[in-house]
């Protein structure tokens, strides 16, 4: 595996953190791509291993599809924050934030053991162990689709909320200075 290009290395996570974050990520936004290379985006909720990443699907719609035509996916979670001034025109904004990017190529995971542990796993990480119902009973597991995703790629960034003394009006960090408004 190997860790992902981010421009700002100051803002960069390491891999530990970037794992620990992915791992308490709550949705990733997949991409995909059709045998012709038209791009597809959809929200998932998943799982997490060493060098892995388990999802799941119904298995008869367009992300199937394109896992099929194409192994290869990239996925997204990120935590957003609040925006914050840094100068004194309304485009010196920025957003706080936290993001995980991971590439890696994907395969439908047949053995059914396997896909038993996926969706253990991913109710200890979504369910609410306070309802009383059966445990590890999943009454339509051969007729959903699971993928194992191997993590080829990770990188992590994180923009902080700047404390208010380092905001705007205190702090001017415009990259446009000198510019004049209008009028």
């Amino acid at each position: 595996m190997s860790r992902g290009d981010v421009r700002r290395q100051d803002l960069a996570m390491d891999n530990s953190e970037a794992r620990r974050f992915l791992e308490r990520g709550r949705v990733a936004r997949v991409a995909t791509a059709d045998a012709g290379g038209e791009p597809y985006v959809v929200p998932m909720i998943y799982a997490c291993g060493e060098d892995y990443i388990l999802l799941h699907s119904s298995g008869a719609g367009r992300f199937h599809r394109n896992v099929l035509a194409r192994s290869r996916i990239c996925l997204e979670v990120s935590v957003p924050g609040p925006v914050f001034p840094y100068g004194s025109t309304e485009c010196d904004s920025s957003m706080s934030y936290e993001s995980v990017i991971v590439a890696g190529s994907v395969a439908v995971v047949m053995d059914r053991p396997a896909r038993q542990r996926f969706f253990d796993q991913l109710m200890a990480k979504y369910s609410d162990p306070a309802l009383d119902r059966p445990k590890s009973f999943y009454p339509r597991i051969d007729i959903v689709a699971v993928y194992r995703m191997t993590i080829e790629n990770l990188s992590g960034k994180r923009i902080p909320l700047p404390p208010t003394t380092e905001q705007w009006p205190a702090v001017n960090r415009s990259r446009t200075p000198n510019a004049v408004p209008p009028g």
